[in-house]
């Protein structure tokens, strides 16, 4: 078993689901080094970048996992190996369904009625790394991108509690996803 005080953490993204994540992780015991984000108003007491590669070039030293939570940006080759143990993102879909961008919206477009939050390994190709912790749930009848996206951020609290006691339990294993089921969608879609 990995002991959480010895592990720790960068967070990339933006948002209340990045500050909540951050909340559950003190909890825990997990140290965190870093904040990364392009909103300045985040209010903690911990170094903050507007970038990953200032955080990589200031911080005195390499965390074990970064997290990326509503991060608009795609990390590069060089990001991902930035932490020592994974780098694990959190996509608003059950994987590898709706890969990409506004999941919910998409999900609502195509008429589901199920949707899911999944938290991945990170591979070089957007959304497409192993499953770690997956999270499914009905969409209700009238059910909106808004609401759906609300319902996701739920689950994502409850699943990102789920991974931590993963990555605690060790080692740190995923499931590959099923390709051939994949669907991408791009800011320009």
């Amino acid at each position: 078993m990995i002991s959480a005080k010895s592990l720790s953490c960068v967070l990339v993204g933006e948002g209340s689901l990045l500050l909540r994540c951050l909340e559950i992780l003190s909890t825990r015991s997990f140290r965190v080094l870093a904040i990364v984000s392009s909103e300045a108003e985040i209010d903690v007491n911990l170094p903050l970048f507007p970038c990953l590669s200032q955080a990589i070039e200031e911080l005195d030293e390499k965390p074990d996992l970064l997290f990326s939570i509503v991060n608009p940006n795609i990390l590069s080759a060089a990001d991902l190996s930035f932490p020592r143990l994974a780098a694990i993102n959190y996509h608003d879909s059950p994987l590898p369904r709706y890969a990409g961008v506004n999941a919910p919206s998409w999900a609502i477009f195509h008429g589901e009625i199920r949707h899911g939050v999944t938290w991945h390994l990170m591979a070089p190709s957007v959304d497409a790394g192993e499953i770690l912790v997956q999270s499914e749930f009905d969409i209700d009848e009238g059910e909106t991108a808004l609401s759906l996206s609300i319902k996701c951020f739920q689950y994502a609290q409850q699943a990102f509690i789920a991974l931590l006691n993963k990555i605690e339990a060790g080692p740190l294993q995923g499931v590959p996803q099923d390709i051939s089921r994949r669907t991408l969608f791009t800011r320009s879609q």
